[in-house]
């Protein structure tokens, strides 16, 4: 894989128990000098600090290894930067880019048409990160788009539905009630799709593409008129 990796050594090094013994040693010298309250106040300020660093740390590496599998992805190497996003937030889960590097890697596998392994990443994208409602939202997107094209047709419907009511009123809530009308459709569920159609059609009546809306609308509604007359 091109770019710098982690050393083997790096990946090994325990630094918490390097920090207790450090520590153990300290107290061991200065427990005849110190009081305990002191003592007890070194050990929580020590470890704040260096709590801090280990995350200032793991923010730096999770933010590298999200740059390289950027830089690889959007040069069409996509089995590299899976390698990367893949390192980045199995490693570093907790750090800010370590979540972003699991939301990239479902859009790798997705790209790849790995799309179980794309719809795992993505849940555990959205199990993790509760705040950034633009992430969330792209993780969303992704998953409906890898469960559809898994054919799990009603599921990524559902994904779908759950989207627009994330937006408000408008094109792009439309937008995705149409992506679930094309995915009940694919799953041959036609009644469920009408139903969509026709929360579309009162909702948003001066929507710009009405006219097809209402036509696609008119057809399906005829299509299951001509079954039922057939069936009867």
């Amino acid at each position: 894989m091109p770019g710098r990796r982690i050393t083997r050594r790096e990946m090994k090094e325990d630094r918490l128990v390097t920090f207790a013994l450090r520590a153990f040693d300290y107290v061991r010298e200065n427990a005849g000098k110190m009081a305990v309250a002191a003592v007890v106040a070194a050990f929580v300020v020590v470890g704040a600090v260096y709590v801090s660093h280990v995350r200032r740390d793991s923010e730096d590496k999770a933010s590298f290894l999200l740059a390289q599998g950027n830089s690889e992805y959007w040069a069409g190497r996509m089995a590299s930067a899976q390698s990367f996003f893949s390192e980045g937030s199995s490693r570093y889960p907790g750090a800010t880019d370590g979540k972003i590097a699991r939301l990239r890697l479902g859009d790798t596998q997705l790209f790849l048409g790995k799309y179980s392994d794309a719809i795992e990443s993505y849940r555990e994208f959205l199990k993790r990160e509760k705040k950034n409602q633009v992430l969330i939202l792209s993780a969303k997107r992704g998953l409906a788009i890898a469960l559809e094209d898994q054919k799990s047709y009603v599921e990524a419907a559902r994904e779908y539905e759950g989207i627009a009511n994330s937006f408000p009123k408008g094109d792009p809530q439309v937008s995705a009630l149409l992506d679930a009308v094309r995915s009940l459709r694919s799953g041959g569920r036609t009644d469920d799709a009408v139903k969509i159609l026709k929360r579309i059609v009162s909702e948003y009546p001066n929507v710009r593409n009405i006219r097809q809306i209402k036509s696609l609308l008119f057809e399906l509604e005829a299509r299951i008129k001509g079954k039922s007359g057939l069936a009867s």
